[in-house]
């Protein structure tokens, strides 16, 4: 558990033991605040932040919500790089008066999770985006295994037009290149 800014937020997904407290403490800022998860990439020993809203939220556009998650990694980090997931949790000091003034969003929340009384997302949350995370990068993988076959097919493909290029330097192919050559110097 993290406590930063009167917010509580617990560890979902560690890549190569990306996590540490005194650069994320460091790190943190006030704009964060807002974001359900908060990922943190590690590039050239920095450490960067960003925040991801929650899948249906209606603060959240395409690229703001955790299951894009896979695609910034791609697009915007370093490759193999360490990093970190963490999810915001609802705070469960709340007193009786701050209850009572919920808004639209922690009211669905509380409405999935069956418990009103214990504020904490429910375990199946952490678990979905686990899953997602294990699921892009098995698809990355068998990409990556795509995009290699590719590759090696169009460089056998340029060896073979090469060696058709040698062949047809000379004259037709059907022919020695001597014979060719006699046939030339006779005409």
């Amino acid at each position: 558990m993290i406590h930063i800014n009167d917010k509580t937020y617990q560890i979902v997904h560690d890549h190569r033991d990306a996590w540490n407290p005194e650069a994320f403490r460091d790190r943190y800022s006030e704009v964060l605040d807002r974001y359900d998860y908060i990922v943190g990439d590690w590039g050239y020993s920095q450490l960067r932040l960003k925040g991801f809203y929650k899948d249906g939220s209606s603060k959240a556009n395409k690229d703001t919500t955790i299951a894009s998650l896979q695609d910034y990694l791609n697009e915007y980090c370093n490759f193999g790089c360490a990093y970190f997931v963490i999810e915001r949790l609802a705070n469960p000091n709340r007193s009786v008066e701050q209850e009572d003034v919920l808004d639209a969003e922690e009211l669905d929340a509380r409405e999935d999770i069956g418990k009103p009384d214990m504020g904490y997302p429910p375990n199946r949350h952490r678990q979905q985006v686990r899953d997602e995370v294990a699921a892009n990068n098995a698809s990355n993988e068998r990409q990556d295994t795509v995009d290699n076959g590719r590759y090696e097919y169009q460089q056998r493909k340029d060896h073979n037009h090469k060696n058709r290029d040698r062949r047809y330097r000379n004259g037709r192919p059907d022919k020695p290149s001597g014979q060719m050559q006699q046939e030339q110097l006779d005409r």
